[in-house]
């Protein structure tokens, strides 16, 4: 049951860091690391993307 609710908390932690992400590129703002890495996006590569 513990597995269950970790599952699912993985998801909605993993959706609230892709909605914060989404976010902060629509307002030209550099999205905070740790949503980066939730999403396993590399921070470097994603700062050399002109926004």
């Amino acid at each position: 049951m513990h597995r269950v609710f970790h599952s699912i908390a993985s998801v909605f932690s993993t959706l609230r860091a892709a909605i914060a992400v989404a976010e902060a590129t629509e307002a030209h703002r550099h999205p905070a690391a740790a949503d980066l890495r939730r999403l396993g996006i590399d921070e470097t590569k994603f700062a050399a993307i002109h926004l």
